[in-house]
Parts: structure tokens; C-alpha cells; sequence
């Protein structure tokens, strides 16, 4: 019998409700040549029954494990050159393969393909955010960056070439084995089309910040030694200040605002002029919401609650570094400008034109001089946060969709003339 050129490892645990449409998206690709293996990771549900139902499927069951196991058992079991991941809560469109796989064949020294994702609720239906990777967010390898795996398509040998995933609970094994294989030479290439449709729903659990933080401070300093030896080598302040930046939202969305404050000083102290720039509290009241913005009326309902708790955070980091702010000329009204305008691209992108307007209003009310001064600013260079890119949809159609950019930029000179 020929092995097939793709594996499809689904990995699952206690996900029988969803991974009947998450096999029936894969069976109905246009792209024939794979075959599937399920993980269950110990499921104490009706998985196995389900999973039954396609009969072509291998299953494999284990007992529970980290993601990272239960991951690397199924690609033990694949028989296929490429391994393509999907979370047993999500979705592929049917072309997904057929319009990711030429893109090896064109290009032999890929290290992975990636695809932009769609967001769908616990039923189903698409909400309003939607993400596509570019080569540059690719590559630029901050904390938190990394694209869903299961947009992922890699060759199988280059997945022991950098001894597969690494990690433990809380490590970002995602973004780790990306890194590694950038630092190996591999290239990382987008599919500009959404072709995966990723779920939210209240099963998914948020963990604990602190061992988010820890995974990716684990991350940056053991790679630290290989990134000075790379093209990349400034690129380890800017994943600091990533990882600091992501905690800081994710203890301010649990209301732990004297814990966002401190990691939002130490960001500062890597990048003083990040609070002047709106794409820094876009990012942030995005993150906030572990669930995405689902609605219309949920985006007016959260951005209050989470704009009040910036606020606050922000006046805590600013008292703590009170005398870099001074020292860097950093103004509390062009910062309270930044977060309002930042909440206003929030609601853009939700489709809340009124509420964007409400936001825009309101802030430039409030600081009509310091709001205009950003406005200038944001009109001689593209409105950071938000890039405009172009497309293939499933159905050939050419769309233009919206790619979230880190606010630093790239080879950024801080007050010191160092680049963080």
C-alpha cells in the first residue's frame, strides 16, 4: 500500500461533541492524498463513538498527557511526508490542502506553511474577527505570535531535524518550535486565504499567567545564546517586551491590575514610547477578552469594563516609573489618547462603526490637542496595529482582510540608540 503524503493528527481530549465536524471538514478536502489519525488523550466521554462513525480513521488511545505527547504520539504513528495539525474543535475549509500543498512542491527548503483562520462560536457561526499571518509576523518571532497550528502544514523529517515539540504546562511550544526552525535556516511561508475556522467556546481554559510568562521567559533565554548567533539577534528584547506585554493583559483581564501594572512597567523600561502609540492598546483590549468579541453589543458591553482597567493599570505603572516617564517626555493625555483611539479600532474591526465614532468622539473631547497630534502621527505612517492584505478566499474571490502587526516596530531605536 503507498503511503499517503499528508498525516492529519487531530489530537483530543473529552471534544466528542465537536470532533465530528472536525473529521467530516477533513474528508471533504478536495486534496485526497492523506489519512487521519485521532490521539484521544484519555477522554472520558463518547469520543471513541464518535471517531467510530469514520471508519478510514485511525484511533489511538492513551492516558493523559501534555498536548506536546499527545501531538508527537500520533506523528509516531503517521506514515505520511507532511503532518498537518487540527485541533479537534476546529474546522478546515475543503480546499485547505489543495491550496497549501503546491507550496512545498514550489519550494523544497519550506520549513512550514501556514494559513489565515476564521473565528466561529460554540454553534458554529462565524463571528467577526479573523486573522491572517503574514511572512512578516512570521518571521518576526515575538512572544505570543505564532499563527494556530492548525493552520500548520510541515515536512515530517524537518519535525525531528529540530527534535520536534518541546516544553512543559504553560510552555509555548507553538512559538518555540517556530523559532527553532527559523534558527535552523527553514523558511516560513503564508497562504494568504482563510482556510481554517477556529472555535471559541467556554470549555477552552485560560492559564494561569504567570505560567504563560514563565514558559515564554523559559523560551527567550534558552534560545537567547542561538538568536545573538543569527540574523535574528535583536530579536530577544523585542520577544521581552512581547512576553511582558502579554502578561500584563492577561492579569488585567483577571482584575490582578497590581500585577499588570508591574509587567506593564517592565515593558516600558524595553520600549518607553509604546503607551503613545495606539496599536499598543488595541493589542491590549483585544487580548483581554479570552473569547473574542463576539457581538456587536458584547464589544461595547467588555470595552468599558476593560478600558476603565487599562486606565487604571496604566496610572499604576506610570506612578511606579514615574521619573522615565518625565525623563522620555512621555504625556498622560497623548497615553489616555492612544487608549481611547486604541478602543475605537476595536470596535472597528468588530463592525461597530457607531461605537468606533462614540470612542473617537469621546477621546477627542477629552484631549482634542493630544488626539489630533496622534492622528497626524498615524497619517504619515500606516495605521499601526491593522495591515491591509489581500487575499484568496476559498471560492477564488480576492478579499482584503486585516493581519494584527506588533506594536514595536522592526530595528525600532529606543532613547539609548539600542534596538529592543
Amino acid at each position: 500500500m503507498t503511503d499517503p503524503s499528508v498525516s492529519v493528527i487531530i489530537p483530543t481530549y473529552n471534544y466528542g461533541h465537536f470532533i465530528e465536524q472536525a473529521l467530516s471538514s477533513v474528508y471533504a478536502q478536495t486534496y485526497r492524498d492523506f489519512e487521519v489519525i485521532v490521539v484521544d488523550d484519555g477522554s472520558t466521554d463518547n469520543t471513541k463513538e464518535r471517531v467510530a462513525g469514520f471508519p478510514e480513521t485511525r484511533y489511538v488511545y492513551q492516558a493523559q498527557h501534555s498536548i506536546i505527547a499527545t501531538i508527537a504520539r500520533g506523528i509516531a504513528e503517521a506514515r505520511g511526508r507532511y503532518v498537518a495539525l487540527l485541533d479537534a474543535d476546529d474546522v478546515w475549509m475543503p480546499r485547505k490542502l489543495e491550496i497549501q500543498m503546491p507550496v512545498f512542491h514550489a519550494n523544497r527548503v519550506l520549513g512550514l506553511v501556514a494559513c489565515g483562520y476564521e473565528l466561529i462560536d460554540e454553534t458554529g457561526s462565524v463571528l467577526p474577527q479573523r486573522s491572517m499571518p503574514t511572512a512578516r509576523s512570521l518571521l518576526d518571532l515575538k512572544a505570543g505570535s505564532s499563527c494556530l497550528p492548525s493552520t500548520w502544514v510541515f515536512p515530517i523529517d524537518l519535525f525531528h531535524q529540530v527534535d520536534g515539540f518541546q516544553g512543559c504546562v504553560g510552555h509555548p511550544w507553538d512559538w518555540d518550535f517556530l523559532l527553532r526552525l527559523v534558527l535552523r535556516g527553514f523558511a516560513l511561508r503564508p497562504v494568504h486565504a482563510y482556510l481554517v475556522q477556529r472555535r471559541l467556546h467556554t470549555q477552552q481554559q485560560a492559564a494561569d499567567p504567570r505560567l504563560l510568562l514563565e514558559g515564554k521567559l523559559c523560551v527567550i533565554h534558552r534560545r537567547h545564546r542561538a538568536l545573538e548567533a543569527s540574523p535574528y539577534r535583536w530579536h530577544w528584547r523585542q520577544m521581552l517586551y512581547g512576553a511582558y506585554v502579554e502578561a500584563a493583559a492577561d492579569y488585567a483581564a483577571t482584575g490582578r491590575l497590581d500585577d499588570a501594572g508591574n509587567y506593564f512597567e517592565r515593558a516600558m523600561r524595553l520600549w518607553p514610547d509604546m503607551i503613545s502609540r495606539p496599536a499598543t492598546f488595541f493589542g491590549f483590549l483585544n487580548g483581554m477578552n479570552p473569547y473574542g468579541y463576539q457581538t456587536i453589543q458584547n464589544t461595547s458591553r467588555c470595552l468599558v469594563d476593560f478600558h476603565a482597567r487599562v486606565r487604571r493599570m496604566v496610572a499604576l505603572a506610570g506612578r511606579r516609573h514615574k521619573r522615565r516617564a518625565v525623563r522620555n517626555g512621555l504625556d498622560p493625555e497623548i497615553t489616555n489618547s492612544a487608549l481611547g483611539l486604541g478602543a475605537c479600532m476595536v470596535c472597528l474591526r468588530a463592525g461597530a462603526l457607531p461605537r468606533a465614532l462614540a470612542w473617537l468622539g469621546r477621546t477627542f473631547i477629552r484631549s482634542p490637542t493630544e488626539t489630533a497630534q496622534l492622528f497626524r502621527m498615524m497619517a504619515v505612517r500606516r495605521l499601526p496595529g491593522r495591515s491591509p492584505v489581500a487575499s484568496s478566499s476559498v471560492d477564488g474571490k480576492v478579499r482584503t482582510g486585516f493581519s494584527c502587526r506588533a506594536a514595536i516596530p522592526s530595528g525600532h531605536k529606543n532613547r539609548a540608540g539600542s534596538t529592543p
